[in-house]
């Protein structure tokens, strides 16, 4: 899973790694422009389902960026379901959450691309 409010992520991450993701995407002291551009600003939009995957360890995009988006987008009227690993980080590297990741969205496109 990605950023989805770029202030709370900017909030929510390491100090060493603020300063370089404030280069990238605007200060923290900018919150109007960092709000305008986070996709949580723009949930209404999100039509398509979504499935949001994530690592509890992860240590670039903290798991609350994914929670954010789930329910901006269910809060919204549109279709979110989660796979949250609470032995993950950033993506899966244990062979059985590799299995269940790929069942899971397997099942999901099944359901929704059909």
């Amino acid at each position: 899973m990605g950023i989805s409010n770029f202030k709370t992520f900017l909030l929510n991450t390491a100090d060493y790694r603020r300063y370089i993701r404030e280069a990238e995407y605007g200060p923290l002291s900018d919150s109007v422009w960092l709000e305008s551009i986070s996709p949580t600003a723009k949930a209404k939009n999100i039509k398509a389902p979504l499935l949001l995957i994530h690592g509890s360890n992860d240590p670039r995009v903290p798991i609350s960026e994914a929670r954010q988006i789930f329910h901006a987008v269910r809060n919204n009227g549109g279709i979110a379901d989660t796979l949250f690993f609470t032995n993950e980080g950033h993506g899966t590297a244990n062979k059985e959450n590799t299995i269940a990741e790929y069942t899971r969205m397997s099942e999901f496109f099944d359901k929704y691309l059909k």
